[in-house]
């Protein structure tokens, strides 16, 4: 977790939204961001620490597709979702801030009427 969060006080700020997460089930109403090199450990962090401590059906990791299109029904039913190698953009960020504060989302599959719902999701 070092090499992801070298900062001591952002690492214990970060395990302390993980552990609401975790022991609560809430939205926490807040994201969190990583930046660094490849191979820093971000995506492993994610995969292979985070996600099994809430279940991988629980969980789920989507890439800048899922930002550009109307279909979101893979995060329907998710505490967790992680985007990875997303690139900025206002059509991203606004998307991405409605599903942090919002307490309902609209999900949409393919071949499937849209639908609101309850929005439990957590970001990274």
């Amino acid at each position: 977790m070092e090499n992801v969060i070298p900062d001591k006080p952002a690492r214990e700020s970060f395990m302390n939204w993980f552990a609401v997460i975790f022991n609560t089930g809430e939205k926490t109403g807040t994201s969190w961001v990583f930046l660094g090199s490849q191979g820093s450990g971000k995506t492993m962090l994610v995969t292979q620490v985070l996600f099994p401590l809430l279940g991988l059906s629980n969980c789920v990791l989507l890439n800048q597709d899922a930002l550009t299109s109307r279909y979101n029904e893979l995060m329907n039913q998710r505490q967790f979702v992680c985007f990875n190698e997303v690139h900025s953009s206002t059509q991203a960020a606004e998307r991405i801030k409605t599903w942090i504060t919002e307490n309902e989302i609209r999900l949409e599959g393919k071949s499937a009427d849209a639908r609101v719902e309850a929005n439990h999701l957590n970001l990274i």
